[in-house]
């Protein structure tokens, strides 16, 4: 043990019992993040059995594909710098002492705990083959395991994994980097069974063995064959394959060997309850080795919702944990792969309804599961710009209308395309990164306090930390985060819509303005109504802003109009629009009239009412969600729209009668 674990380790002796976190993997590292947040001042002892830093399990399979670096999958496993966490690695926890509250490491040192969090994960299920022992054949967990195969893999020549899950095909994906000849073996029919139904699977197993990988499906392996390295597998229908490596993709089991010592209560997991305290109060235990309501989810969001819930409930808090949507997005050999929820035949007798959406021509494949109008499932094959939205509504089990079902089973798409991947048309309480559970809210709030790109979001907010498939969101989020600034004119249309919209208001409230009661000489206010000429002049400079007013609104329509910003033309517009109030007061007092004057009277104070509140809004806007924002501002638009729409013919109309008549 090194000085610096010593010393850690003296310290926490000579101070209140610390929270000790066995397990420094992403969950456990999650744990003790969410635990600074709440209870700053508390101390934290955090042991990890391997040598490496703390680093992202998750992007094991990125890493070994060349995709990312040791860096990339360590940085977001970094804990902030505090004199109340300490952590030490290569350092195993291999005995509890429950009456003392007590852990004993391995290297014979004693540790009082007050709490007692066990992550410790799980480990690779070794199957009882024949031959299981010769040299060769790897295991494909952690980053040992990593390093051990990125030295094999230049030299083997035909390789072959045995499991066809997402570890396995991840495996075999990245072993054919060097050109080696890879198969998969599984003893199921299909591939990815647990993540994808039969249709998509098939579809899946096409582009896998169009991308050169050979499968062996429906048969398990009888043996391995070699005389002190792997040489060859021989099957149980007696097929033999020629191999120099051996990668075993066979799952996981949960490590419970703590837990089974201490007489915690167990059965394939640690069993814990809502709360995530195992049998005994002191001990809480969160993540791969936890099993929830006979339930062990080998995902790593489970695992942070579970550290989330501990902590906080560890805090004072109270916080229950319910379960979670297992949810799996990768990318295989090029094709997206998307799964989530229960994609389990659905029963006939129920209130489930399945919706199949089958482009055989440029295979795409999506199978959506509903139960009483609620997303439960899907399963998709295929380049689909709705995934995260999609994921979105699952998890917060949002309804799926008529008109969205129709849309999916014609397009393949719930929601329109203009906005159907728009992460923007998304409530502030929706998720972005599911395995954080950060939501829209907290991303949009984190860039008003002036973070500026997707790493300093991340590093704030934890997002795209971990998987990294909500980074595009991210960006998205932030190429429009300029809806959100306020307007370069927003005290000038502020100040016009109100007044616009309030003179509006009182002409329809008010009386119109009267005509002149006395006969003195001299010239009066209502000669501009009385006069003919008067009236003249100031209808046909009605006429002329009007006119200015509708082309200046075709701005956002023709590219020749291109000279000074959309915002300078807008604010014209409104000043048009104020100009207009005037003309109007001065060619008719605001007097309605009667029949067609009337009509265009109305229609004429509509359309200015709804340009005022519009104004008034836009100026605002930047202070409101984003979704009640655009959703707010659609319908007044279309309310100053309709307004518009009789005006030309009314208008035609009465300059007819009054040259007419």
């Amino acid at each position: 043990m090194s000085l610096l674990a010593e010393q850690i380790i003296s310290s926490a002796s000579e101070t209140e019992h610390p929270i000790i976190v066995v397990g420094n993997g992403p969950v456990g590292i999650e744990f003790v993040k969410k635990t600074m947040q709440l209870m700053p001042d508390t101390r934290i002892l955090m042991f990890g059995n391997e040598r490496w830093e703390p680093y992202n399990r998750v992007q094991l399979s990125s890493f070994f594909a060349g995709q990312s670096d040791l860096k990339a999958i360590t940085s977001s496993q970094q804990l902030r710098l505090s004199p109340m966490v300490d952590s030490i690695n290569h350092c195993e926890i291999i005995s509890i002492d429950r009456q003392k509250k007590t852990v004993t490491d391995s290297y014979g040192y004693e540790h009082y705990y007050n709490k007692l969090i066990l992550a410790t994960g799980s480990h690779p299920f070794i199957p009882s083959i024949p031959g299981i022992n010769l040299e060769n054949i790897f295991t494909f967990r952690n980053l040992s395991d990593i390093e051990k195969l990125l030295a094999r893999r230049t030299r083997s020549r035909k390789t072959v994994v045995i499991g066809a899950g997402v570890l396995g095909i991840e495996a075999a994906r990245a072993m054919m980097r060097e050109n080696t000849e890879v198969s998969i073996i599984d003893h199921l029919p299909t591939v990815m069974s647990n993540q994808l139904d039969e249709a998509a699977a098939h579809i899946l197993e096409k582009h896998l063995l169009s991308s050169g990988i050979q499968l062996y499906l429906g048969c398990g392996v009888k043996c391995f064959s070699g005389k002190e390295k792997i040489e060859k597998i021989i099957l149980k229908n007696d097929v033999e394959i020629k191999c120099d490596t051996v990668i075993l993709a066979t799952g996981i089991r949960p490590t419970i060997d703590l837990a089974l010592t201490a007489k915690l209560s167990t059965n394939r997991g640690i069993r814990v309850n809502d709360e995530m305290q195992t049998s005994d109060k002191n001990i809480y235990a969160i993540g791969e080795c936890a099993e929830h309501r006979d339930k062990i989810y080998g995902l790593v969001k489970p695992g942070y919702e579970q550290a989330r819930v501990a902590a906080t409930n560890l805090s004072g808090k109270q916080s229950n944990y319910t379960g979670s949507v297992s949810a799996t997005r990768l990318k295989i050999v090029d094709v997206p792969v998307f799964s989530m929820g229960e994609i389990s035949e659905i029963s006939t007798k129920g209130r489930e309804r399945e919706l199949l959406y089958h482009d055989k021509d440029n295979n795409i494949y999506r199978r959506l599961i509903l139960k009483n109008r609620k997303p439960i499932g899907i399963v998709a094959i295929g380049q689909w710009q709705e995934n995260n939205r999609v994921q979105e509504a699952i998890q917060n089990q949002r309804n799926i209308w008529l008109w969205n079902k129709r849309r999916f089973l014609k397009t393949g798409c719930l929601w329109p395309e203009e906005n159907s991947g728009d992460v923007n048309q998304w409530p502030a309480s929706a998720v972005i990164c599911h395995c954080k559970g950060i939501t829209r809210g907290q991303i949009t709030a984190s860039i008003k306090t002036g973070l500026s790109t997707a790493a300093e979001i991340s590093q704030c907010t934890g997002a795209s930390t971990v998987c990294g498939s909500c980074k595009p969101l991210i960006s998205q989020i932030l190429k429009s985060d300029d809806v959100k600034k306020a307007d370069k004119w927003s005290a000038g249309l502020l100040t016009l819509g109100a007044i616009t919209f309030f003179s509006m208001l009182l002409v329809l409230l008010l009386p119109a303005i009267p005509y002149s009661q006395t006969l003195t000489s001299g010239w009066q206010w209502d000669e501009l109504w009385r006069n003919n000429l008067y009236k003249q002049i100031s209808g046909f400079s009605l006429l002329g802003l009007a006119t200015v007013a509708m082309i200046m609104s075709l701005r956002k329509r023709n590219k020749k109009m291109n000279f000074l910003s959309f915002s300078t033309w807008r604010f014209i517009h409104v000043v048009i629009g104020f100009l207009l109030i005037i003309g109007l007061a001065v060619h008719s007092g605001y007097s309605s009239g009667s029949g067609l004057n009337y009509l265009l009277t109305l229609f004429f104070i509509s359309l200015m009412l709804a340009g005022g509140l519009s104004s008034a809004f836009i100026a605002i806007e930047h202070k409101l969600d984003t979704v009640l924002s655009m959703k707010l501002r659609k319908k007044i638009i279309w309310m100053h729209i309709i307004a518009f729409w009789p005006l030309p013919a009314l208008l035609t109309m009465h300059i007819f009668k009054s040259y007419y008549f």
